[in-house]
């Protein structure tokens, strides 16, 4: 699954014309998107949203399989320790916030697929920039479970005051992007979610994020919430060694940070991939 959308988008990015429509980045050679995410992902300054269909093509090739590993981590965790017979989740209904390009639920069906496994599962994605819109139907069209699969570009408090709610809910390096782009809103964000959870049982939280404590601060500020307000709480924090500069210890550390599935080798030299896990993680089950 994972291939075929990344060739999707590398086909895409590929054919473009020459200059976004739309890019506004006076840096931009008219070359590759890579400063543009750059720009999204380390420069203090720069607020702007994943707003070029060009830049998301390219988000996709450079980073999905890092992604999509961290999140295979989780998945393993939460499955083998909740899921089947005589266990608290025998169906997953997966809420994503601020879902993107889906690399959780990429996952997801990677390793399904790669343990011969048949999970019942549904999944909502959520996401407030339609930019992302081809890239998930796409991913839809890839999925082996299809009619499981439904993205909304709405509240997502808003959409469960309505609709049948979630046992799974992911987030997905959406905290980080709250703290640099909508720190006035990350508060109520966190009320919220906490609320939507105190609703739920049983249920499961799946965070991934970056190693930093301007993020895993929120971590911790969501389990206490969810602890003061709930007995039979289980925590797991995780994070992963990172090779190329000090790194904080937050929990167990995985095994490795290695990609569990490579791209090919003219994504690598297009791209530059991602090829090592960094993030910080924590699962937390109410059951």
């Amino acid at each position: 699954m994972i291939d075929e959308i990344v060739d999707y988008c590398h086909q895409k990015y590929q054919s473009r014309e020459n200059v976004c429509a739309n890019c506004n980045n006076a840096l931009c050679l008219n070359d590759t998107c890579e400063q543009c995410l750059k720009d999204i992902h380390f420069d203090p300054y720069c607020h702007r949203s994943y707003d070029c269909p060009n830049m998301c093509n390219y988000y996709v090739c450079q980073n999905i399989y890092r992604y999509a590993t961290e999140m295979a981590w989780i998945w393993f965790d939460f499955i083998t320790q909740n899921t089947g017979e005589g266990k608290p989740f025998q169906q997953l209904e997966i809420c994503s916030i601020g879902c993107g390009p889906c690399s959780e639920l990429v996952a997801l069906e990677e390793y399904c697929s790669h343990n011969n496994l048949i999970l019942p599962y549904s999944y909502v994605g959520f996401d407030i920039e339609n930019t992302w819109n081809e890239i998930q139907g796409v991913l839809k069209n890839n999925s082996n479970h299809p009619n499981a699969i439904s993205f909304e570009h709405t509240d997502v408090f808003d959409y469960y005051n309505t609709h049948n709610k979630p046992n799974v809910i992911v987030l997905n390096y959406v905290l980080s992007s709250m703290v640099k782009n909508a720190p006035n809103s990350i508060n109520a964000f966190v009320d919220n979610l906490c609320n939507l959870v105190f609703t739920l049982n049983p249920c499961a939280l799946l965070i991934n994020d970056i190693n930093h404590y301007s993020t895993r601060s929120y971590f911790d500020r969501i389990l206490l919430s969810i602890i003061s307000q709930n007995n039979g709480i289980s925590v797991h924090r995780f994070h992963f060694e990172n090779t190329q500069k000090n790194y904080y210890q937050y929990g167990i550390q995985r095994k490795h940070g290695r990609l569990l599935i490579n791209p090919n080798i003219q994504i690598q030299q297009l791209y530059s991939p991602n090829s090592e896990c960094h993030s910080a993680q924590i699962m937390i089950i109410k059951k």
